[in-house]
């Protein structure tokens, strides 16, 4: 996002001088700079501008939606982007090595929420920052059922709901691209980001082996009155960082493993020793968008700061045009205060039928009373429609499989320690009857071709859909 903190405290000239000869100053390509990396939306002016630092775009690898060898000139002002770079000390200025920037989702606007409060695209529900960047059209109220919009900003890839950074109204299209992870497949279709996708006909690319539950994927393809009819699946692996690198990421929260540990951008975030602002330890859940400085010690990022914005908070988030009877697409959260079927139950006095919806950490059968939930639906009322529950704390407690062996630590995040005893595909094996896919985890210990039966790992993510999908992988023999 666009930050208002000042970048440095250096003149006019001095920056020109940077900008102009970064090489000097050790940071150009093999130079001798700190290395950090940093993920945020952008700000364009004198360089590229990432959480307060400038970076020098002139000598990077620029991807911007899966297209390679792009320019500077087509970074914009609100894309989310990663930057891998070197820093000079004391600065806030560096050489970036490479840029990658992903939408979230490129679609037509299905419709839109009264007084610019938001709009439903691609499936999903896209709520406006407060300094969101427009282009093409001045403000959301301007937009209209039927635009085509280019949406960026922070989402959690489970939820559906997107906090954007930049909203681009482009020329029509009915092409639909979206980001998010895989869950609930079937031999013909995956959900996305809570969006049903048909993938019948879908090309399969960048995969190694079959798609399973957890890895994230961009869905290419076409709109339909369900969801979305692909053309494309891609895989979308996350970026690699490098011990000891200076870190910030700045996203929302996809999983909670422990009161101070969470996953944000598919990184392990230990916020143990951090400090907070504008919340405290307590306000960490899913969903919740937080910006982390720290440093990764194998493949952890060991946090030392934790900032919320002033734009999150835990209130629920409206959507789409109210209609007479007051339908809204809303956000709920809370411990399960009563059951009325085995999929129907009440959170803060809302009763949620949950029949249609997808589970996430959990399964329907974990429904109960005095369990925490996040829940997206279609409200009337003080009733909702559940289109996804999730399971935001759970039982943090280690039980032995089958007496001896494996460990799993179960709720809505886990562990699983053992050895394996079968590899279904690169990166996907079994552990004591868990099927684990690491295929986007940091591993400690060796690598991925590494792992064969009999390898002892300890795997830490959460489960989605059945699946454990590893955040950390620590292999104690290859």
């Amino acid at each position: 996002m666009m930050r208002t903190r000042p970048l440095w405290q250096i003149s006019l000239a001095v920056l020109l001088a940077l900008v102009v000869t970064p090489l000097a100053l050790g940071v150009g390509s093999g130079g001798t700079g700190l290395r950090v990396y940093a993920r945020a939306a952008l700000s364009v002016a004198g360089g590229i501008v990432v959480n307060g630092i400038t970076f020098d775009p002139s000598q990077a690898d620029i991807t911007i939606n899966g297209r390679n060898g792009r320019t500077a000139a087509e970074l914009r002002p609100g894309m989310v982007a990663g930057v891998d770079g070197n820093v000079v000390p004391g600065l806030n200025y560096g050489v970036a090595r490479s840029i990658e920037v992903s939408r979230v989702a490129l679609g037509v606007v299905a419709s839109v929420g009264s007084g610019g409060t938001g709009l439903r695209v691609a499936g999903i529900y896209v709520t406006p920052r407060t300094d969101v960047v427009m282009e093409g059209c001045a403000t959301v109220s301007d937009i209209t059922p039927g635009a085509t919009v280019d949406v960026y900003g922070y989402s959690d890839g489970i939820t559906g709901v997107v906090n954007a950074t930049r909203i681009e109204c482009i020329a029509p299209s009915y092409t639909v691209r979206l980001h998010g992870v895989a869950l609930a497949i079937t031999p013909g279709s995956i959900v996305v980001n809570g969006v049903p996708v048909d993938v019948t006909n879908a090309q399969f690319v960048g995969f190694d082996g079959s798609i399973v539950a957890g890895d994230r994927v961009a869905v290419d393809g076409t709109a339909s009155s369900q969801g979305i009819i692909a053309a494309t699946v891609t895989f979308d692996p996350d970026a690699i960082l490098w011990n000891g690198e200076d870190t910030e990421v700045e996203d929302a929260i996809s999983a909670m493993i422990s009161p101070s540990v969470f996953v944000i951008d598919a990184l392990e975030v230990d916020a143990t020793n951090a400090k907070f602002s504008g919340g405290t330890m307590a306000n960490l859940a899913v969903g919740r968008v937080a910006h982390v400085q720290g440093t990764v010690v194998n493949g952890i990022l060991n946090a030392k700061s934790v900032e919320f914005d002033d734009d999150e908070s835990d209130n629920a988030a409206h959507y789409g045009t109210k209609s007479e009877t007051d339908h809204e697409m809303e956000v709920v959260g809370g411990t399960i205060a009563s059951i009325a079927s085995t999929t129907t139950f009440v959170v803060n006095n809302v009763t949620v039928d949950a029949g249609a919806a997808i589970f996430v950490n959990g399964a329907a059968t974990g429904i109960a009373v005095g369990k925490t939930v996040k829940v997206v639906g279609e409200r009337t009322g003080a009733h909702m429609k559940a289109v996804r529950v999730t399971f935001t704390k759970g039982g943090w407690k280690r039980i032995p499989v089958g007496g001896k062996g494996p460990r799993v630590a179960i709720g809505d995040n886990a562990v699983v320690d053992g050895a394996v005893g079968e590899v279904m595909a690169s990166g996907i094996f079994i552990v004591g009857g868990i099927k684990v896919n690491m295929r986007s985890a940091k591993v400690n210990g060796g690598s991925r071709p590494d792992i064969k039966n009999g390898t002892h790992i300890h795997a830490t993510g959460a489960f989605l859909a059945g699946v454990l999908i590893a955040t950390q992988v620590e292999m104690a023999n290859k």
